[in-house]
């Protein structure tokens, strides 16, 4: 008797860890992403395939480091329709957001190798700590993100620098994911819906400091325009942090090779327009402000992430690998064999780019505005 209750008891609780287990699936970032995946229309679907067709496919907006010696003015985040470029990339990353949440880039960057023991998550957490460390500000301020995506980075910033971050997307998807989750940690972080191409609608002099994450420098229309908001709602003596992708040196336009790359690269990039660094920063004086720092990783790999990219493009071939699996049993739909597809198509190219030092996705600008 003794030992059939020992028995049920074990299965009691076989069960209940089982339960727990699924609850903890069913709750989990990646499942929901999932589910919102395999719930997608045509409508949808269409509109995200047509946004790489229009954005991400355009060599025309490139500038090297040969441009900038020629004194050509830098390329543009331009569409020839009438549509605003920025309608295309929230059609892109309402649906790229979850695709990137299958993996470890929720925050749908990759970062600088600060430690190489750990992986993609733990070296973003390291890379925001630099960053609020470096926005050098007091508590209880106010700092603004560009590109907030699903608002994880203003949590943990806000968390770190004890001051409220408002955020600005142009996805109403990722928009509402960031809300929900500022309402769940009881935080009064704020996420609003704004082009930055645009005039942005906060007063001269509103904020402590501005930062953004792979989310700026390739969307922007007008470069003098877009730096001179940021400059004028920057409150004097406080900073700019821009951590983005930047072509490097040896990037040539007029190897077929190098072209080739980044345009089969920029499906996974989801990146519209590629500028060297020297660009940014005659833009940044331009707009009066100071550069306090301009560096990508240590020579001789100035792509600081390359090994973590390799990673995680390694982490996504196996969920490749499970999709088509699942497909083909039909437990997924069929067309999330392409939705991956096209999230994956380039990755090898990107790493080369990175490789030969083409390229790198976390160029690091520190800019501040003058205290007169």
């Amino acid at each position: 008797m003794y030992e059939k209750l020992i028995i049920i008891l074990i299965i009691i609780l076989v069960i209940i860890l089982i339960l727990y287990l699924l609850y903890q699936i069913i709750q989990s970032e990646k499942f929901k992403a999932l589910r919102r995946l395999c719930n997608l229309n045509n409508k949808q679907l269409d509109a995200y395939f047509n946004s790489y067709n229009e954005i991400f496919s355009d060599n025309s907006m490139v500038s090297t480091l040969e441009d900038y010696k020629n004194n050509k003015p830098p390329s543009r985040f331009v569409i020839s329709k009438d549509n605003k470029p920025s309608e295309y990339t929230a059609n892109c990353y309402s649906i790229l957001k979850d695709l990137c949440a299958l993996g470890n880039i929720k925050k749908m960057y990759i970062p600088s190798c600060i430690d190489s023991n750990k992986g993609v998550i733990e070296n973003q957490i390291l890379c925001e700590k630099k960053i609020a460390l470096s926005l050098n500000v007091k508590p209880n301020g106010t700092l603004l993100e560009l590109g907030c995506g699903c608002g994880r980075i203003a949590h943990h910033i806000s968390n770190l620098t004890n001051c409220k971050v408002i955020g600005i997307n142009i996805d109403n998807t990722q928009l509402e994911d960031a809300r929900k989750y500022a309402k769940k940690n009881k935080t009064n972080n704020e996420f609003i819906f704004c082009d930055f191409n645009d005039r942005l609608p906060f007063e001269d002099n509103t904020f402590d400091g501005i930062y953004e994450f792979g989310a700026y420098t390739a969307f922007i229309s007008n470069f003098n325009n877009a730096f001179n908001e940021i400059f004028r709602i920057l409150k004097p003596d406080a900073r700019v942090i821009i951590c983005d992708v930047i072509l490097l040196d040896t990037f040539n336009r007029n190897n077929i090779n190098h072209l080739k790359l980044l345009n089969n690269a920029r499906p996974v990039m989801a990146g519209g327009n590629f500028i060297h660094y020297k660009y940014i920063e005659d833009i940044a004086k331009k707009a009066k402000f100071e550069i306090i720092s301009s560096k990508g990783g240590d020579p001789p790999n100035e792509a600081s992430e390359l090994q973590l990219l390799k990673n995680e493009h390694a982490h996504f071939g196996k969920i490749e690998t499970l999709i088509k699996y699942l497909t083909k049993i039909y437990i997924l739909p069929n067309y999330m064999n392409n939705l991956i597809k096209r999230l994956r198509s380039g990755g090898d190219d990107l790493v080369e780019l990175e490789e030969k030092n083409l390229l790198t996705m976390c160029w690091e600008f520190i800019l501040e505005k003058p205290k007169n």
